[in-house]
């Protein structure tokens, strides 16, 4: 229960509210955060800088949850001021190796509904942003078209010019078709099999074209052959070494200014092969829920 209000302001006592769950009743108004804490518009800003505010702390402190709380209420209240800021945090949290925004954003965004798509497509169109936030964004729009059915049209047209485009190393392509095949897209068949056809969705994500035609249950154009040639293991993109280290140690340097650029660039390669495995891992998660969920 929340803290004597006459004592303390709504959002601190909210923030104070401590350890919750990863689940989703929250969506469904349990525990209803608007009515329990009394919030209103005037609350919102305050929420705002609560909900992008990253906290450090042991588990049993309530203000490490005090961030998800807020998020949670700012969807509940339909706040449509949150979703940028919630957009921009998305690579901060990357960083920080917080998965947990994975799972709720794209419900706060849900809440929110029509009012956030603009937003979240042009989120996911920002090359500059990290994959799994445009990843987060893509999810928020296909949670606005399950909560909100006339918005479907609208996603789908949002999601195929994204693949459509052809950018990318092929995992946030790849999410995007386990978008499409979560609105069970059959109409969006012909935009995934010209993805296929370009090579440019990584079937370590979703499956391979001939799984996902099957799975759309239509036969194809012909174009894009069942299985993408070319494709790796994770493990062989990365490069783990047979002595068990994940990566290639870094080349020794003996000329500092020969080889400063050289040791620059294996550097800059073995980061970019962490976050990309990453999200392959972040991204298999989400993909096995999605599998459980009834469709």
């Amino acid at each position: 229960m929340a803290e004597n209000l006459s004592d303390v302001s709504a959002v601190d006592a909210l923030m104070k509210r401590g350890i919750t769950t990863s689940n989703v009743e929250w969506t469904g108004g349990v525990p209803d955060y608007v009515s329990e804490y009394s919030l209103t518009a005037e609350h919102i800003p305050a929420l705002i800088e609560a909900a992008t505010t990253w906290v450090e702390g042991p588990s049993d402190d309530p203000a490490v949850y005090g961030q998800v709380h807020a998020w949670r209420a700012l969807g509940q209240m339909r706040a449509v001021e949150a979703v940028q800021p919630l957009l921009d945090v998305q690579d901060e949290l990357d960083d920080l190796d917080d998965d947990w925004y994975l799972e709720e954003f794209q419900h706060v965004f849900g809440l929110i509904g029509p009012p956030a798509i603009d937003q979240l497509a042009a989120f996911l169109a920002d090359e500059t942003r990290g994959d799994s936030p445009r990843q987060n964004a893509a999810s928020g729009l296909v949670t606005i078209a399950r909560r909100f059915p006339e918005t479907r049209g609208q996603v789908l047209d949002i999601l195929t010019a994204e693949l459509g485009r052809h950018e990318g190393d092929g995992g946030l392509n790849g999410h995007l078709v386990a978008n499409l095949l979560d609105l069970d897209a059959v109409e969006a068949a012909e935009h995934i099999e010209r993805a296929f056809a370009a090579n440019v969705v990584d079937p370590t994500i979703i499956g391979h074209w001939g799984n996902i035609r099957r799975q759309l249950n239509v036969a194809g154009l012909g174009l894009a052959p069942d299985e993408s040639p070319g494709w790796t293991t994770i493990s062989e993109r990365i490069a783990i070494n047979p002595t068990g280290g994940f990566f290639d140690p870094l080349p020794a340097v003996v000329d500092p200014v020969a080889d400063e650029r050289k040791r620059a660039l294996a550097l800059k390669k073995q980061e970019a092969a962490k976050r990309q495995v990453k999200a392959k891992r972040k991204q298999q998660k989400m993909n096995k829920k999605r599998n459980r969920r009834p469709r």
